[in-house]
């Protein structure tokens, strides 16, 4: 198949593929530009070479995101790319992977959006740098509390333009009883949501995958992935990512031993 043809393919495979409400590809709405380097664990997870998701690196090998970025049948077109800034300038840092082996969470169901993580292992480890650098995982079962820091290469704005450059938000954690209270049963024990009732920040198409990093326990960890939401930055609807440390067995246990 010609490779515009299966760029077309996986781009209407991700319309079909898409939260209820959150475009597949979510971006950082009220955000901020990302220093160069300021944000080391963040990568951009491409199909033909071009962004579709984000992930964050846990190890010189692996990288966790969404399940809903993996196109079964296209794993083989992915390309991870680490230590980027401006997506269509080479930064001097960038370091690109081909992927070894995708594992997509087993109960994950593409029209609830459960489990929505997937683990990606590597052909070639990272070398760990200033640019390139893991992120720890959430402790498993710990709710992480306090405010948290979403980033990536998504839209600026609903159904916006996508910037060239990383941005990030800060966002505050939301109690679960808001987030029901937001978007009722669709809201699962291994969610977690942040936002402000006013809206005005979030993650947006193209985030997702990427990371949601808290700091509560006093460094930063890995708490959250993008997932799903109403839009992106709407009033009473916070961002709902996936929580990580509901899945911290299953990610130990899908890492090569």
């Amino acid at each position: 198949m010609h490779k515009l043809t299966l760029i077309v393919v996986l781009l209407v495979a991700a319309c079909h593929a898409m939260p209820r409400r959150r475009n597949l590809l979510p971006h950082i709405v009220g955000g901020v530009p990302v220093n160069k380097n300021e944000l080391p664990y963040q990568i951009s997870l491409q199909y033909f070479g071009e962004h579709m998701c984000g992930g964050t690196i846990i190890s010189d090998s692996a990288i966790v995101t969404a399940a809903h970025c993996i196109f079964v049948g296209y794993e083989s077109e992915i390309t991870i790319v680490a230590g980027d800034h401006l997506l269509t300038r080479d930064d001097g840092t960038e370091q690109r992977r081909a992927v070894r082996k995708v594992t997509v969470h087993e109960d994950y169901d593409d029209n609830e959006y459960p489990n929505d993580i997937a683990l990606i292992i590597l052909e070639e480890p990272f070398t760990l740098n200033g640019a390139v650098k893991a992120l720890p995982l959430a402790p498993e079962g710990h709710d992480a509390n306090g405010s948290a820091l979403t980033s990536g290469w998504g839209s600026l704005d609903w159904e916006g333009e996508y910037p060239d450059i990383m941005y990030k938000v800060s966002v505050p954690i939301v109690s679960d009883q808001e987030c029901i209270a937001a978007y009722g049963s669709d809201v699962v024990a291994s969610n977690i949501c942040a936002g402000f009732p006013e809206g005005g920040k979030d993650a947006c198409q193209g985030d997702s995958g990427g990371p949601l990093v808290a700091e509560d326990l006093g460094y930063k960890y890995l708490a959250g992935i993008v997932s799903w939401g109403e839009g992106c930055a709407f009033p009473n609807y916070p961002g709902v990512y996936t929580e990580v440390s509901y899945f911290v067995n299953w990610i130990a246990k899908n890492l090569p031993q």
